[in-house]
């Protein structure tokens, strides 16, 4: 899934300069929204999917009707690349308002927009009708995967996301549809468009929820720019005031990029264990018994996860403490393992999750996160071999291990790997992180009191991060 583009960017102020007066709340959250909706982006994935769809249906589907149907996609994707441009220039000569001719150029950017999500979900009537399965869920797998591009460009207008989700689930379920109809209509087939109806039913309300969030945290994004305009605007001439405010907003700056960069971070893991389950169930209907439950917990796993992130967003806020809660350490391992496990499985990687019966007293969302992070971790600098998820008690203390098969971490970075933003740089591995994950598991085990986090690696041949926290938080009941 394609990330937002300000949650993984350094913060920054939208307009060229500070206006000597501001415009309304509204009015300015509603042109930065329209800005951010019609900024410029690369075209090489919708390229690729465009290929890549292409590639799929010319064996099988009417050679006229493919070349048609690109001849759509590629003509209106013209149109919205051509309409952005124009929009910008716009945007360029009045850059802190909202004129008539920018208005009618966002229009017609939606309605563009609009055009191209159901022009491209027509690709599922094709696939439907004239292509063999593994194609056909290939292809699936291919709009899947613009529904979430096209979500980390939608968010920023709730109206113009639902309607855009909306028209992607819509589509394919009148494809499968009509197929359906016009087919056998055997047990089989029946439970195939059962199971695909549930997957899109599914897909829409995950759409809906990730949607929904990464809104709310864009609305709190400009409520807090335009609190720093303000604050700008009204120190006026007086220098000294300003530096000093400057650091302050710098610092509440680095804050909220953090939270944001940290959700991003969290966010890939659950939702791409959700795309490989259902993947599964696509690919063999007969396993709905065993797979459904899975993926109905996956989806209460991110709807849990994004509410323990605003928890944890509304901690740093308001610089509050959660309140601790007893902990049954066996359930935490199990969903850490519903998260992880198909994700070391496209890796050809084993995890292994071996807890101990027993209670932790602290932070849950503490926890959680931290071994998460760490899991992470193992699994990207792990290539072959594993990454193994103990405790193990003593006298002292209640030891959280993460163990693993890796690269190692070379004696000279050990010293950095908890700072922000550090990544370990490796020939063999693609290390496309933000390394936020070890600093915020840092900041984490300073909040729980008595905890600390050991190291211990081998270069070429593992590491292992050891969580210790007091045996007087540990109950066996």
């Amino acid at each position: 899934m394609q990330q937002p583009p300000e949650l993984n960017n350094t913060a920054r102020t939208p307009m060229h300069s500070t206006p000597t007066a501001l415009p309304s709340k509204d009015a300015w959250m509603a042109l930065e929204s329209s800005r951010r909706l019609l900024e410029s982006r690369k075209h090489f994935l919708t390229i690729l999917y465009v290929l890549g769809t292409v590639a799929l249906l010319i064996p099988y589907a009417p050679v006229g009707l493919v070349i048609v149907w690109v001849a759509l996609i590629l003509g209106v994707y013209f149109c919205i690349v051509t309409l952005s441009r124009s929009y910008l220039r716009l945007l360029e000569s009045q850059p802190s308002v909202m004129t008539t001719d920018m208005t009618r150029m966002v229009e017609r950017y939606k309605i563009a927009w609009y055009l191209f999500c159901a022009i491209w979900s027509l690709s599922t009537v094709l696939s439907q009708l004239w292509l063999p399965d593994l194609p056909r869920v290939l292809c699936i797998v291919i709009l899947n995967a613009l529904m979430f591009v096209a979500l980390s460009r939608t968010y920023v207008e709730r109206r113009v996301m639902h309607i855009s989700s909306s028209i992607f689930i819509l589509l394919p379920f009148m494809s499968a549809l009509l197929r359906w109809t016009l087919g056998s209509q055997n047990e089989l087939a029946s439970l195939q468009f059962l199971g695909f109806t549930f997957y899109l039913v599914l897909t829409w309300y995950l759409l809906m929820m990730v949607g929904s969030r990464f809104h709310h945290m864009h609305q709190e994004r400009l409520g807090f720019e335009y609190a720093k305009l303000e604050l700008i605007a009204s120190l006026g001439n007086s220098q000294e005031k300003l530096r000093l405010e400057q650091q302050a907003l710098i610092g509440a700056n680095s804050v909220i990029q953090q939270f944001y960069s940290a959700a991003a971070h969290d966010l890939r893991q659950p939702v791409y264990a959700m795309q490989i389950y259902t993947e599964m169930l696509i690919d063999d209907p007969t396993r709905a018994g065993a797979m459904l439950p899975k993926i109905s917990q996956s989806c209460s796993a991110i709807n849990s996860m994004f509410n323990t992130l605003f928890d944890f967003q509304k901690m740093h806020a308001k610089d509050m403490h959660l309140e601790k809660t007893k902990v049954n350490i066996g359930e935490i391992f199990q969903n850490l393992a519903l998260h992880f496990e198909p994700i070391a499985a496209v890796k050809n990687l084993q995890v292994r999750f071996k807890p101990v019966a027993g209670f932790v007293t602290l932070e849950p969302l503490y926890l959680i996160r931290i071994l998460s992070n760490l899991i992470t971790n193992a699994i990207r600098y792990t290539a072959t071999g594993g990454v193994l998820v103990s405790v193990r008690k003593t006298k002292t203390h209640v030891r959280f291990e993460v163990w693993d098969t890796g690269i190692g971490i070379e004696h000279h970075v050990k010293d950095h790997i908890f700072t922000e933003f550090f990544k370990v740089n490796h020939s063999n591995i693609k290390n496309e992180n933000l390394g936020l994950g070890l600093a915020i598991v840092k900041q984490l085990i300073a909040r729980i009191e008595g905890a600390d986090i050991l190291v211990q690696s081998k270069l070429g041949q593992g590491s292992v991060f050891k969580l210790q926290i007091p045996i007087a938080l540990y109950s066996s009941s």
